[in-house]
């Protein structure tokens, strides 16, 4: 686009502009006229050069917007597309976490539990090893026998 512009520039320029010598024979030839003429083509050159300028300048201005447009859109869809990936991403994140500490949350349970089953099992084994030796002195108690010599007889 800036190419043709610059062409279309060029050409009128060449057409518009006259040449020196072309200067030298108008005045030469000597006519007011010649060169009422050709300043009034000059400015209708002029004229037409800054209308298709300002139609080149319109081009480009709505070809950058639409060019612009595009690339924001482009943009704006792959934001989006990565938002929603991050958004899906952070959610199983949470789901995960979610379960983590589920499973934290059951095995402290069963820890206190369990810490409540051995402590009573200590309990437990604290009575009977208690029971145990009462038993054991009980049978050694009974287990004593008197025994009296024999050789006390009457006489």
């Amino acid at each position: 686009m800036k190419e043709r512009i610059h062409e279309q520039l060029l050409s009128k320029k060449d057409r518009a502009e006259p040449s020196d010598d072309e200067n030298s024979t108008m005045l030469a030839s000597g006519g007011d006229a010649n060169v009422n003429e050709n300043s009034e083509e000059l400015l209708c050159g002029i004229s037409k050069d800054l209308h298709d300028i300002n139609n080149g300048i319109s081009e480009l201005k709505s070809d950058l917007r639409r060019d612009l447009k595009e690339e924001l859109d482009t943009l704006k869809h792959k934001l989006n597309q990565k938002l929603t990936e991050v958004g899906a991403a952070l959610q199983e994140q949470g789901q995960a976490i979610t379960e983590a500490e589920q499973r934290i949350m059951d095995i402290e349970v069963s820890g206190i539990v369990t810490r409540e089953a051995l402590l009573c099992m200590l309990k437990e084994q604290r009575r009977l090893r208690d029971k145990v030796i009462d038993l054991e002195s009980r049978s050694r108690r009974n287990n004593i026998r008197l025994v009296f010599p024999r050789t006390l007889k009457a006489t």
